[in-house]
């Protein structure tokens, strides 16, 4: 895409858990929490990595800042591609 579309772009592929909007902080708190521990073990550690993805374990403020700005990001590269709704 950065040959093509849009110099310099970059794109990594990423997987988030999310909950569903109202749910108290208290519980997000608490499955973040469990999810950090489980991205901790080496078991899991080694399976993931086997498939090519490292863990990039964050708070909850953190990955939905990191989801506000894919979704500012997104929009400039729909235009410079000509894609969009007809």
């Amino acid at each position: 895409m950065a040959e093509t579309v849009l110099p310099g772009f970059s794109v990594d592929i990423w997987l988030g858990l999310a909950a569903p909007k109202g749910t108290p902080v208290p519980v997000i708190e608490q499955l973040n929490v469990a999810l950090q521990q489980v991205l901790k073990e080496r078991e899991v550690v080694e399976s993931l990595a086997k498939v090519g993805i490292e863990a990039w374990p964050t708070t909850a403020a953190e990955a939905n800042s990191f989801v506000e700005g894919e979704g500012k990001r997104w929009p400039a590269v729909i235009e410079a591609a000509g894609l969009g709704p007809k």
